[in-house]
Parts: C-alpha cells; structure tokens; sequence
C-alpha cells in the first residue's frame, strides 16, 4: 500500500470517483506504517448535523486502486 484516500459526503450512496478526498495520504515507504486513524470534523450548526458518509480507499505505487471500502455512516447528530 502505498496511498490512502478518505472520502467524506453528505449524500448516502456518493460515488467516490466523483467526489474529492477529504484526505489524501502517501504512505512511504510503501507498505510502512499505513495510517491506522484519521479524524474528521463535522461542521456544526445550532448544534447539530445531518448524517455523513465514508469510504476509504488503498492505492499501490503506481496509483492503481486496490479496494475500496464500503460506504459507513457517521451518525446525525442528535
């Protein structure tokens, strides 16, 4: 592994192809120490948010991609 992609979106069933990663990490050497956590703010309005989706994505050295995670959900909040 030698890149990590995390994609956030507000939109259930989002297309990560379409969607701009929300991080965008290069693992060097390749294979050593993939990043195990990542956090993500969720921005807050009167105190609440609506639900958020992820996927995250691993990439060998030449850029191909490998797999991609299913979507998950970051609940609403509250």
């Amino acid at each position: 592994i030698a890149r990590v992609k995390v994609w956030v979106s507000g939109t259930n069933g989002f297309d990560h192809n379409a969607t701009t990663p929300t991080e965008d990490l290069v693992v060097s050497p390749p294979g050593v120490a993939v990043p195990t956590l990542d956090n993500h703010n969720v921005a807050l309005s009167a105190g609440t948010h609506p639900a958020q989706y992820w996927k995250v994505g691993f990439y060998d050295a030449w850029g191909s991609e490998l797999a991609v995670s299913a979507q998950a959900t970051i609940p609403a909040y509250p």
